[in-house]
C-alpha cells in the first residue's frame, strides 16, 4: 500500500470517558451555583424595592405581630403560621426570629422541639401558656413528654402572662411555681374535669408579690381564697368547686375590691354562708351575672346585695319557693326584674312545680343554656316571657306573679303552661290570669283542666278595685 497514508484514530479509554463526564458534571454545578447565587442576589435587589420591605424594621415587625394575631385566632398551633412567616424569605426569617413577641404562646400541642425553640426565641417576653394535658394524644413517650413540658415550662412562670390549663390534677411543678414566682400573670384559668382524682389534692396557692388577676376562671380547684392579688377582677368564673371552695365572707370580699367586675358566674360552689351582711355591692360594668346550683342562703345574699348594670345578663336557678317567701329576697328578685327589662326589652321566667323552684334569665344571653319550651320565640323577641310547668305546689306561680307585679313588669306577652306528669288532670290557678293582662300568647301542653281556663277567659268579671267590668287577658290572640 505505498503511497498511501493511512490514520489509525485512537479511542479514549472507559476510564477517560468517566473522567471527562464527571469533568462536565463539576463545571454544570458550578455553574448552576453561580446562576443561583446572581438570581438570588436579584430576588433579594427586586424585594427590597417592594413597599413592604422599605418599611422600618420596628414598622414591619408589628405587622407581622398583627398578621400573626389574626391569622392564629382561635387557633393553638401558632407555630406553623410563624413558620408560614419565616418561609416567605431570608429577611422575613430574620424579622420572624428577631421578634420576640411572634414565641410568646405556648401550647401541649406544639412538638418539644418547637417548645424550646419558642421558650429560645421569646427573649424574655411575657408568655401565654395553653396546657391541655387532658386531649393529649397517647404513645409510649407521652410521660416523659408531658413531664418536661410543665418542667420546662414552669421554670420560665416569671414571664406568666396568663396561664390555662386542664388536666386530671394540677401538675405539681405548676403548683410550685403558681405559689412561688408568677409577678406579671393576670389570667389564670385551671380546670380538672368533673370525677378526676385531682379534685381532691389541695388547693392552688397564688404568690403574693405580682400584679393583681384581672381573670380568675377555676372548675373543680380550691384556691386561696385570702390573696392580696384577687382585689381588681374584670371575670369571675368558678364551677364545681366543693373541695376548698370559699366561704361567702371571702367571696363577698372578693367581689366588693373588684368594681370593674363584667362577669361574675357561680355553678355549684359549695361556699358556706359564714355571714349575713347585706351591704350593697355596686357594679356599674357587670355584664354577665350567673348563679346556678348555689346553697339557698348564699343565692339570696348575693341577688339582695349585688346591684349591677341595666342592660345585665342574668340567670338565677333555682330559687326555692320557701326561700321567695321572704320579703327582702323578692323584693330583690322585683328590682333585678323591672331594672332588667326596662333596659333590654326582655325578661324570661320559668317556675317548676315539681321541684318548687324558679329560674330567671334575661334574653338574648348566650352564654346560658336553659331550658326553653320550643314554643317561645326566638332570642331576640322582645317582651316577659313566663313558663309554669305544673307540679306538687302552686306557690312559687303565686310567688312569680308578685314579683311581676312588684317590678311592674305584668305585661307577660307569652305564657306556657304545661304538665308532664301521669296523674289525672292538674289544676291551673286560673286566678293568676286577672294580673296578667298583657298576654298575648298562650299555650297549653298536657293533660290540664283547660275547660277551666277557658270559662275564667269567658266570662267578665269585676276589676279587683271594683271599678269597672272586663274580661281576663283582653289582649289574648293565640291560645293553642
Amino acid at each position: 500500500m505505498s503511497g498511501i497514508l493511512v490514520f489509525l484514530k485512537r479511542f479514549d479509554t472507559k476510564a477517560e470517558l468517566l473522567a471527562q463526564l464527571e469533568h462536565h458534571r463539576k463545571l454544570q454545578h458550578a455553574i448552576s451555583q453561580e446562576i443561583e447565587s446572581h438570581s438570588a442576589l436579584i430576588r433579594y435587589k427586586l424585594n427590597s424595592f417592594l413597599p413592604l420591605h422599605t418599611l422600618p424594621a420596628e414598622l414591619f415587625r408589628e405587622i407581622l405581630v398583627h398578621a400573626l394575631s389574626v391569622e392564629s385566632e382561635g387557633s393553638s398551633n401558632t407555630w406553623k403560621h410563624v413558620y408560614k412567616l419565616a418561609s416567605v424569605s431570608k429577611y422575613w426569617f430574620d424579622m420572624v426570629t428577631g421578634e420576640p413577641r411572634l414565641w410568646t404562646k405556648i401550647t401541649s400541642t406544639d412538638p418539644p422541639m418547637i417548645t424550646a425553640a419558642k421558650l429560645r426565641n421569646s427573649k424574655g417576653a411575657e408568655l401565654d401558656v395553653e396546657l391541655d394535658l387532658v386531649g393529649r394524644m397517647p404513645s409510649i413517650t407521652a410521660d416523659a413528654e408531658e413531664e418536661w413540658l410543665t418542667d420546662a415550662v414552669s421554670g420560665e412562670s416569671q414571664r406568666w402572662k396568663s396561664l390555662a390549663f386542664r388536666s386530671g390534677s394540677c401538675p405539681r411543678s405548676v403548683r410550685q411555681a403558681l405559689s412561688g414566682s408568677s409577678p406579671v400573670l393576670r389570667d389564670l384559668c385551671a380546670r380538672i374535669p368533673w370525677g378526676w382524682q385531682g379534685q381532691s389534692e389541695g388547693r392552688i396557692t397564688l404568690g403574693d408579690d405580682g400584679v393583681t388577676l384581672r381573670r380568675l376562671r377555676l372548675e373543680c380547684v380550691g384556691f386561696g381564697w385570702d390573696s392580696p392579688r384577687l382585689t381588681d377582677l374584670k371575670y369571675l368564673w368558678l364551677a364545681n368547686i366543693s373541695a376548698h371552695p370559699p366561704t361567702l365572707s371571702q367571696l363577698r370580699g372578693i367581689i366588693q375590691s373588684s368594681p370593674n367586675l363584667e362577669t361574675l358566674s357561680l355553678t355549684n360552689v359549695r361556699c358556706q354562708a359564714d355571714e349575713i351582711d347585706l351591704a350593697p355591692v355596686h357594679l356599674p360594668n357587670l355584664k354577665t351575672f350567673k348563679l346556678e346550683g348555689m346553697l339557698q342562703a348564699v343565692s339570696s345574699n348575693l341577688v339582695c346585695s349585688i346591684h349591677g348594670s341595666r342592660g345585665c345578663g342574668v340567670l338565677i336557678r333555682p330559687l326555692e319557693a320557701a326561700d321567695l317567701a321572704t320579703s327582702s329576697l323578692r323584693s330583690a328578685i322585683s328590682r333585678w326584674v323591672e331594672a332588667l327589662f326596662q333596659a333590654t326589652g326582655s325578661i324570661f321566667l320559668s317556675v317548676d312545680g315539681n321541684m318548687d323552684e324558679v329560674t330567671i334569665r334575661t334574653a338574648p344571653s348566650p352564654h346560658f343554656e336553659v331550658w326553653r319550651p320550643e314554643t317561645w320565640p326566638d332570642q331576640g323577641a322582645k317582651g316577659a316571657f313566663l313558663a309554669i310547668q305544673l307540679g306538687g305546689s302552686n306557690a312559687p306561680i303565686y310567688q312569680v306573679v308578685d314579683i311581676l307585679k312588684a317590678s311592674n313588669t305584668t305585661a307577660v306577652i307569652h305564657l306556657d303552661i304545661r304538665w308532664f306528669g301521669i296523674e289525672d288532670q292538674r289544676e291551673f290557678p286560673v286566678e293568676i290570669l286577672d294580673d296578667l293582662e298583657g298576654v298575648q300568647q298562650m299555650t297549653v301542653l298536657g293533660p290540664m283542666d283547660i275547660k277551666a281556663v277557658m270559662n275564667h277567659l269567658e266570662l267578665p268579671r269585676l276589676s279587683q278595685q271594683g271599678e269597672r267590668w272586663g274580661w281576663a287577658c283582653p289582649n289574648l290572640t293565640t291560645l293553642r
